[in-house]
């Protein structure tokens, strides 16, 4: 997410501007009972804002169906800053909220892969990469748009003392997408080809087995600090100040996401971590070349 981007929480003079993002993406909200509920859904239930420039551009709601679950009731990011990384933030920003608030399960409903709709395949495929797994088909909308259940477990780990939570790895990497830009195989493959400095920090046992990303710069995890860092006399060369652009990628995803917080705390600005990480990249049938030595 870019800089000027905050998350908070959404307030009902906030409706009018959820009801313009709305308006910008017909291809998703078309039918005007849609319209409706969601405009209703803006003015009585809980969720948050992502507020750009003292302008709200991206929202999401939530409904309590169970004292243990939570569902995404709306989620719209608008169509002038779609594909930035908005609406994962929002997902996690709630995630983190209803965790502190011992939730364990979060649902949410979209159109079903039995629908050809290209949209609502992106769609599916967003949540699926934040871990959401399908379920059920419900048919609750009618033969013409067949729902999908899916589901995320996000119970925080267990207490041991009375009051006081241990956090997990899972939890770590939750806190650490809150805010964070992350970005496709395809999105990842589109900035090395326009100049961003690549970061493939998996092991070499790893890129033995499934080979390299050409044109990647090969850093072990433990040194992304040092060499990352403007500042480190041990710097890469291609790194000029902190607007570099920076992408990590590791094997899944996950410790690309720790490696991000970490320059972001070194004052880096413009860092991202590839979803899915290398397995993702290959199986979106990029460019993988056997393991380079150096």
């Amino acid at each position: 997410m870019i800089p000027s981007a905050h998350i908070r929480s959404l307030v009902a003079s906030d409706a009018p501007a959820c009801d313009a993002i709305v308006a910008s993406l017909p291809e998703w909200f078309g039918m005007p009972e849609g319209i409706r509920d969601c405009a209703e859904a803006v003015r009585s239930q809980p969720g948050f804002v992502i507020e750009q420039d003292g302008s709200v551009i991206a929202f999401i709601t939530v409904t309590r169906p169970r004292a243990r679950s939570a569902e995404i009731s709306w989620l719209a990011v608008h169509a002038e800053h779609r594909g930035r990384g908005h609406g994962r933030a929002l997902v996690e920003a709630l995630v983190a909220q209803l965790q502190a608030e011992a939730v364990r399960f979060l649902l949410v409903k979209t159109l079903s892969d039995r629908h050809s709709d290209p949209g609502y395949a992106e769609t599916r495929a967003f949540y699926e990469a934040l871990g959401f797994t399908s379920l059920s088909d419900l048919d609750i909308w009618g033969p013409d748009n067949p729902a999908l259940l899916l589901a995320r477990s996000i119970a925080a780990a267990p207490s041991h003392d009375v009051g006081a939570t241990t956090p997990s790895a899972e939890d770590l990497v939750v806190a650490a997408r809150i805010g964070a830009e992350r970005l496709t195989p395809q999105q990842a493959h589109a900035e090395l080809q326009a100049g961003a400095i690549l970061i493939d920090h998996r092991t070499l046992e790893q890129r033995g087995a499934d080979g390299d990303v050409p044109g990647a710069v090969h850093v072990s995890m433990t040194v992304v600090p040092w060499v990352l860092d403007p500042q480190s006399p041990w710097r890469l060369k291609q790194i000029a100040d902190h607007d570099t652009r920076v992408v990590l990628m590791c094997q899944e995803g996950y410790s690309s996401s720790l490696s991000a917080v970490w320059l972001r705390d070194l004052g880096m600005r413009r860092v991202a971590d590839v979803v899915g990480g290398f397995e993702a990249w290959r199986d979106a049938g990029l460019p993988v070349t056997p393991l380079q030595t150096e």
